[in-house]
């Protein structure tokens, strides 16, 4: 079976059989439900996997129920596979799965959790260019969601959330492909525009600083300090060190930020040496 097989025929045939067999059991979606993900050479179960309907917005006998159902197959194949594909077929199934959830217009999982889903397969695939341009359109793609009229709260802090995970995303993809251009740039760029605006809005609130909404990132980007620092970029590194510096004065951590306020203003003072040679 080819992946366009799996993603087109299979995952359908699939999500039509789990479906019956529920209509079978009853006319209401139960809360879980337990299929067969792979059989010996007699037929006989020898893997399984349970289905968790929270969050689902289906009735059971809706089409809907079946792309619900498909997308999740998709989603769970290129996560733990249970069939014999490349790990680049198994992103294209990933994204296959992304893409039915955004056109049905329904979430089997959260969108924040997209791109580090991508992530995951792009780096198992060592796909980095396809994993920048992937991230760099889901940007687009959350910006629409979340400009979207009557969207609910919820979904709009899920999607500025995954924004700021593609940008962070897009600069680990560059340094590993050894691409790094304006769009990562722009992408970190992004970042420290997200915590000055923070810092703004406290002050203009006369608040003092405790806890930025976007903390998480801010940790993300801590961790890859090291590889930011590998990469030998010096414009990277610089605004890096600062959005970190800002982070941790936000924090209120003042040692931390000293340590990277040093490191900033010994980047700038070889910059002026080097400049007067």
């Amino acid at each position: 079976m080819t992946s366009e097989e799996f993603i087109n025929t299979y995952s359908r045939q699939k999500a039509e059989q789990i479906q019956a067999e529920m209509l079978a059991a009853g006319n209401r979606r139960p809360k879980t439900w337990t299929y067969v993900t792979s059989k010996n050479e007699d037929g006989e179960a020898i893997s399984r996997l349970t289905i968790y309907f929270d969050g689902c917005p289906f009735r059971l006998k809706s089409s809907g129920m079946v792309d619900w159902l498909q997308a999740l197959l998709l989603w769970n194949e290129a996560e733990e596979p249970h069939h014999n594909f490349t790990a680049q077929e198994l992103l294209d199934i990933g994204i296959a799965s992304i893409n039915l959830q955004l056109s049905g217009d329904f979430w089997v999982y959260d969108p924040s959790g997209f791109p580090s889903g991508i992530a995951r397969w792009a780096n198992r695939a060592e796909d980095f260019d396809s994993g920048i341009a992937l991230m760099n359109e889901f940007i687009d793609i959350f910006v629409d969601i979340y400009n979207a009229d009557n969207q609910r709260d919820s979904i709009r802090m899920e999607c500025d959330i995954a924004q700021r995970i593609c940008a962070l995303n897009i600069v680990d993809f560059s340094i590993k492909a050894g691409n790094i251009t304006d769009l990562t740039y722009g992408a970190l760029e992004q970042i420290l525009s997200d915590i000055d605006e923070e810092i703004r809005e406290a002050e203009e609130e006369g608040e003092q600083y405790g806890v930025p909404f976007h903390t998480d990132i801010y940790e993300m980007l801590i961790n890859m300090i090291p590889q930011i620092e590998a990469s030998g970029d010096e414009q990277l590194i610089r605004t890096a060190y600062e959005i970190v510096m800002k982070y941790y004065q936000f924090t209120r951590r003042r040692t931390l930020a000293d340590k990277y306020a040093a490191a900033l203003k010994e980047m700038d003072n070889k910059q002026l040496n080097e400049g007067e040679l």
